[in-house]
């Protein structure tokens, strides 16, 4: 779905009309009919407006759902990281960060 028909699908969603939504977000009408037939695009400061209107977030009105999840296995396996004492959330930031940096080339490593 483009960004013009989820903005779309969200205004109907909670029940504004795009008059409602424009006044909410202090642009004018024919802003949002040029967002939402994709004529137009909204800036950061828009997304961001309307997204707290619709109450979503900035992501989710911009992106589809699968394109926001990498892989379900890793968000349980950093939902139980989140879930940890401190002190091993911090043991196991700085194993993943060792890693990661390890992993990624840099300027003077051969790829």
């Amino acid at each position: 779905m483009s960004i013009a028909a989820r903005l779309s699908f969200l205004r109907k969603h909670k029940g504004l009309s795009q008059r409602a939504l424009a006044e909410a977000i202090g642009l004018h009408t024919s802003q949002i009919k040029r967002y939402e037939a994709g004529t137009s695009h909204p800036s950061l400061e828009a997304i961001k407006k309307t997204a707290k209107t619709l109450c979503v977030t900035s992501d989710s009105s911009i992106f589809e759902e699968d394109e926001l999840v990498a892989n379900a296995d890793l968000a349980l396996q950093f939902h139980a990281i989140a879930n940890m004492p401190d002190q091993q959330q911090s043991v196991t930031k700085q194993l993943l960060e060792a890693w990661s940096s390890s992993t990624r080339p840099s300027a003077g490593r051969p790829k």
